[in-house]
């Protein structure tokens, strides 16, 4: 199999990956030729989750080889083992069997652990995995002081980082206060600011909006062609793996393709019959096909008020030297029965508005109504109103607690007072929608599902409730195209039934071809609410905003590095 190569740096002049504050490193010739040869070695790897007696597969027999210097993405479905080996290549998991080095180093050998995750940068796909500081400057310098850096270098180390992604005036901020996006950079920042030698990244995209997705991957392209550092990125995005000299694919644990992007790429129909798509809109959902349903329900009658809001602020901690405000003057009107999406940038509010819609936030200024009853007066029953209004998180181990899938959607329903004969039938209706069937997912832990799988459980949780609205904070993130399908197909079912359907996605393609009308968030205030065909109409407000438009990432395939021929060795 041919796969993109970058050719073994000799010794001599150190390379930039070799420059570290604590001094230079030369390879010698055992280490660039011999068997001790810098890369990322997998041998017969399998590994196994055990769950009260039974046996999941995760990992079934990998084989790869890594070298330094090389730009790898990984791709594959929900559930085909990318993030286990990611996490078994830097010894956060032990394989059952099999082993995985690290130049020469063995993650079986407690002795090599921390050398080898000094060497090998890990970022997760939820942030708040690997966030442990007070604050956004802390955190930064967490690593860097675990190294036992300099004061004055480290510094200037985190000035450095901080400027680089953009977080120089959240210095003082909590982690948690922060937006998902906010999140998600501070955790890449914080792992980048410690000069790693290989760098995992599950996913690092995924909750960027556009212009911090072209950032994000433009920071990865420099840290491997200007300072050499070896990039291990799994991604759901096809036009993110066109960036990449070699494309790995997984499928059940496997390795099942590598080759060049553009040699997997070019011939799709392998791909889709793991579950997964090439470049370009996906095959499956042809344009405007959400928002003709959305306009048939249009013609049946005029519709009422679903949730309204009035003057609406919210700041988040009022009074204190990290005070943010979230939301100014906030006035909608959300009709029943639409489909609708909440788009903005990073840190725009979106998250912290839906919140209001079910009492999970209270106003600091304004109001909040839900059918025509206004939120937080005195006699509103909150638990009626979040009985009608279902919000999947945008992070799904927040709502995922119970010991199997199968309690966990059951759970609300219990709450709501469901009959017991009638809770297996809702749960088993649910769990069947979103493409979890309860005969093998519903005895199972939330703990031992992957992350879009998480994502579905969660959104079963909600929809088996059947909420009057349903609101989806990113439903399709860390999802495969067959998981992105699902999602869609539910949303149009739900909403042709009669069910009002609220989506914050940083995906314009998805918002463009499901909704029905858009509302534009920025800096905490509505700068637009209107149809996509308005909305998108007026492409440099959005690009003003760090949005883009709906085909901007198949436009940009052909200019990707990635799709030029490069040179390929056999292995």
């Amino acid at each position: 199999m041919k796969v993109a190569r970058r050719p073994v740096q000799r010794p001599g002049k150190p390379l930039p990956w070799q420059k570290r504050p604590w001094g230079w490193y030369t390879l010698s010739d055992e280490e660039t030729e011999g068997p001790y040869r810098l890369m990322i070695e997998i041998k017969d790897l399998y590994f196994d989750y055990k769950w009260k007696g039974e046996t999941i597969r995760a990992l079934d027999g990998v084989n790869l080889q890594i070298d330094k210097g090389e730009s790898v993405a990984i791709i594959g479905a929900n559930g085909s083992g990318k993030t286990t080996l990611a996490r078994c290549i830097n010894g956060l998991l032990r394989p059952t069997s099999g082993e995985v080095k690290v130049d020469g180093l063995s993650t079986k050998r407690s002795e090599d652990i921390w050398q080898i995750r000094r060497k090998v940068g890990m970022i997760f796909q939820n942030p708040d995995d690997q966030i442990v500081s007070a604050t956004v400057e802390r955190e930064v310098a967490f690593g860097l002081e675990n190294l036992g850096m300099l004061p004055s270098v480290m510094r200037s180390r985190v000035e450095e980082i901080l400027a680089r992604f953009d977080l120089e005036g959240y210095r003082f901020h909590h982690p948690h206060r922060l937006s998902g996006g906010e999140k998600q950079r501070l955790a890449i920042a914080s792992v980048l600011a410690m000069f790693p030698e290989y760098l995992i990244l599950d996913e690092p995209t995924s909750l960027l909006d556009p212009m911090g997705r072209r950032e994000m991957m433009q920071i990865l392209k420099e840290l491997h062609t200007e300072d050499g550092v070896t990039t291990v990125h799994i991604t759901q995005y096809p036009q993110e793996a066109l960036q990449a000299y070699r494309l790995i694919v997984m499928a059940e644990g496997r390795v099942v393709m590598d080759d060049t992007p553009a040699g997997i790429f070019s011939n799709p129909d392998p791909l889709r019959g793991l579950g997964l798509e090439g470049p370009g809109a996906p095959s499956w959902m042809p344009i405007q096909q959400g928002r003709e349903i959305v306009a048939m329900s249009d013609v049946k009658r005029e519709r009422s008020s679903k949730i309204a809001t009035g003057g609406l602020s919210y700041v988040y901690d009022r009074g204190m030297p990290t005070e943010r405000k979230a939301l100014t003057n906030v006035d909608l009107e959300i009709k029943e029965e639409m489909l609708l999406a909440l788009i903005g940038p990073t840190g725009s509010g979106k998250t912290t508005l839906v919140q209001h819609f079910n009492g999970l936030l209270r106003p600091t200024t304004g109001w909040v109504e839900v059918d025509g009853q206004r939120l937080w007066q005195k006699g509103i029953d909150l638990k009626k109103v979040r009985r009608k209004i279902g919000l999947a998180f945008q992070f799904p181990e927040f709502q995922l607690f119970e010991e199997s899938i199968f309690k966990d959607v059951a759970f609300g329903l219990r709450n709501l007072g469901v009959p017991e004969e009638r809770i297996d039938q809702r749960v088993n209706w649910a769990l069947n929608l979103v493409g979890l069937t309860p005969e093998k997912f519903g005895s199972r832990s939330p703990l031992t599902l992957s992350e879009g799988e998480k994502r579905r459980a969660a959104i079963a949780g909600v929809v088996a409730m059947r909420p009057e609205v349903l609101i989806l904070d990113e439903p399709t993130v860390g999802l495969d195209p067959e998981g992105v399908k699902c999602i869609v197909d539910i949303l149009i079912r739900l909403n042709s039934g009669g069910t009002t359907v609220i989506i914050i996605s940083h995906d314009m393609d998805l918002v463009a071809r499901l909704c029905g009308e858009i509302i534009v968030l920025d800096e905490g205030r509505v700068i637009k609410v209107g149809t996509p065909e308005g909305v998108f109409s007026q492409p440099e407000v959005l690009r003003s905003m760090r949005l883009d438009l709906p085909g901007a990432d198949e436009n940009a395939i052909n200019q990707s590095p990635a799709v030029e021929t490069h040179p390929v060795k056999e292995r």
